[in-house]
């Protein structure tokens, strides 16, 4: 028994041993990997191991900005701007891919830790972690390049029904939509079809509402700075007083910066000017059933994303060409800045002053207002400190959503 113990307890040692010079191993190549700083996911975590993430810009050798936006596909176009520091100063890189509409989650998620992993190689080359990185091509290249058929011309469209049996009253909503588009650089064109039905059985009564509405986008590339765009939309609404309306707007827009440059920084400022035709079901509050106006509006926006933070501010001024005193004006803003390590700083604020005829029924719920000046503001305010380690390596999923 004796010998069985002395023997057990050997064994575990050496295995114990073993363990623990492996897991130095492990530590000292974890504490010389590549600290990375940026929006990362469980799933990087897990699939890109073999670098450091951590909380703060200052303890990062290399920061990461992710943009996204939507394709003219219905996709999403995904950019890495990848940026190093301390000695990895001298280099930067830019890397974008594309996702298709109809891409699950799973896939999505795949793709960015694919494209993120191909992005860090050159970064992760200067550690000793390099030594265990194997770069593997799975595709299947065909010498012939497919030609698109449809001309990059993207057809959508979709229905939905529901229904509600309750006990004193039955419900149902039938919704049907079209969207088409075509996005090139030059060119981008977007129509949208909307019909929707309620319908409200009561005992003594039936209630039904049907709103239609198109809208057609045409915007023409310039340059690299100016575009030029033209609108047309028509409605019918009955449940908010409109028998029937439509507007015609053309508009012209200039940015400061190149567009291809829209993901991190835009300063933007259009002018639109158009003409707006409504025909109401009742008779509105000011005694009319009609209404045309000749509308312009001057716009500016302002939009940076860096490292320090982000920036939005924006402006609109509309009035009504054949009576100036028949306008409004709206400011909003946002700004998330960090101030020091650990440190960031947070402020919105919006501005809203407008004089405007509020056309309603007379036979409504709420009669409307006429000619009376109206102003809003909103500011908010906050800041956040974060402290402890710096490492954010650890994924632990036990007990998710049950706290």
């Amino acid at each position: 028994m004796k010998k069985i113990t002395l023997s057990f307890l050997l064994i575990s040692t050496v295995l114990l041993a073993f363990a623990q010079s492996n897991n130095e191993k492990q530590v000292n190549q974890r504490d010389e990997a590549l600290n990375v700083y940026m929006n990362e996911s469980e799933y990087n975590k897990v699939k890109i191991p073999y670098v450091n993430y951590v909380r703060d810009l200052e303890d990062a050798d290399v920061y990461i900005i992710t943009t996204t936006i939507e394709t003219g596909s219905g996709g999403q176009a995904y950019t890495f701007y990848i940026t190093g520091q301390n000695e990895y100063s001298n280099m930067s890189d830019t890397v974008s891919f594309f996702t298709n509409p109809d891409a699950t989650t799973d896939e999505i998620r795949e793709k960015t830790a694919n494209h993120l992993q191909m992005a860090l190689m050159r970064y992760v080359q200067k550690t000793p972690l390099a030594d265990n990185i194997r770069i593997d091509y799975n595709g299947n290249i065909s010498p012939i390049i497919s030609t698109d058929k449809w001309n990059n011309w993207v057809f959508t469209p979709s229905f939905s029904f529901s229904y509600n049996d309750a006990e004193a009253n039955n419900s149902s909503r039938t919704y049907f939509q079209l969207h088409i588009d075509k996005v090139t650089e030059d060119l981008k064109i977007n129509m949208t079809i909307n019909y929707q039905k309620n319908k409200n059985e009561y005992s003594n009564y039936t209630n039904t509402n049907e709103r239609k509405q198109g809208n057609l986008v045409i915007v023409k590339s310039m340059s690299d700075h100016f575009s030029y765009g033209a609108f047309l939309s028509a409605k019918s609404n009955p449940s908010s007083n409109t028998k029937f309306q439509y507007d015609v707007t053309t508009g012209i827009e200039y940015d400061l910066y190149p567009y291809s440059e829209f993901l991190r920084r835009q300063l933007r400022i259009a002018y639109w000017v158009g003409y707006s035709s409504r025909k109401y079901e009742n008779t509105t509050f000011w005694g009319g059933d009609e209404r045309n106006d000749w509308i312009h509006t001057l716009s500016a926006a302002y939009n940076i994303l860096q490292k320090w933070g982000s920036v939005n501010i924006s402006a609109n001024y509309t009035n009504t060409l054949d009576n100036w005193s028949n306008n409004s004006l709206d400011l909003e803003s946002y700004m998330n800045i960090r101030v020091t390590k650990g440190l960031m700083f947070t402020v919105s604020g919006s501005y809203s002053l407008f004089k405007s005829e509020t056309f309603s029924s007379l036979i409504g719920e709420y009669p409307g207002i006429l000619l009376d000046k109206h102003h809003s503001t909103s500011v908010s305010c906050g800041i956040a400190y974060t402290f402890g380690s710096i490492y954010r390596n650890v994924v632990n999923p036990r007990f998710r959503n049950f706290y």
